[in-house]
């Protein structure tokens, strides 16, 4: 099976918040992918060049319920000033973090790991309000949805070309060096 085109992004309302759910599937086990999907420094090997995104952090905390991560990037052209916090943990099948602080009125992000004779559906699912109040739906429909939609078919292309044969990409987050070598 190809991987980049096990990839599948759909999109929906349920009343305020609107949805948005991510699938790929990656040919190795929850245990393996949870190292590396877990610590936010892979980030900046999955996330668009276009969001001019980096991790405030050198350093980040535990990965853990309660733990922050602070990024910076820009969303058209504007810099932006994002905090996540973990509100859940089950090892190595989901994890939860929502926005504490940043652009939307709320953003919640589920990450599911589920395990198959072939290696691991990694679904996600964000629900999310934009900001503008009775202008959102314009927002979502023009903005957000487009970028999620951008950034989501860049992440299952990095991720697909970071598990092609048998190597593993947390090596690639034990040194600077590596994860601009990576980028490149």
């Amino acid at each position: 099976m190809d991987v980049l085109q096990s990839c599948v992004i759909r999109f929906d309302r349920d009343g305020c918040d609107f949805l948005c759910e991510a699938r790929q599937h990656l040919p190795r086990t929850p245990d393996v992918l949870w190292p590396f999907l877990t610590d936010c420094r892979h980030m900046n090997l999955v996330v668009p060049p276009f969001l001019h995104f980096h991790i405030i952090d050198e350093s980040p905390e535990a990965f853990a319920p309660g733990a922050h991560y602070r990024y910076r990037l820009k969303l058209h052209g504007v810099p932006v000033r994002w905090k996540t916090e973990i509100t859940k943990v089950d090892p190595p099948h989901y994890f939860e973090d929502r926005q504490a602080q940043g652009p939307y009125a709320s953003f919640v992000h589920e990450h599911f790991f589920e395990p198959d004779e072939a290696g691991t559906l990694v679904r996600d699912v964000i629900r999310y309000r934009p900001p503008g109040w009775l202008l959102a739906p314009m927002v979502n429909r023009m903005i957000v949805r487009p970028d999620l939609a951008r950034m989501f078919t860049h992440r299952h292309a990095t991720l697909a070309s970071l598990y092609e044969g048998d190597g593993d990409p947390a090596a690639l987050l034990t040194s600077p060096e590596n994860l601009r070598e990576a980028a490149a």
